[in-house]
């Protein structure tokens, strides 16, 4: 699972929680890494498409 994030506070929340309910967890900081990793293969990526910048 890829956490696009760029709070690094909130990002390691959700990886230790993601990773107690047994995901892979990878994180990028900013849209740019985000796209990035993507072209790695990711299946899903959930978004906060409506978050400022975010377009």
């Amino acid at each position: 699972m890829l956490i696009v994030e760029d709070d690094a506070h909130i990002a390691e929340l959700l990886r230790m929680h993601l990773r107690d309910e047994g995901y892979e967890v990878h994180h990028a900081a900013d849209g740019h890494a985000g796209l990035r990793e993507l072209e790695r293969g990711y299946k899903l990526s959930p978004t906060g498409a409506g978050e400022e910048g975010a377009a």
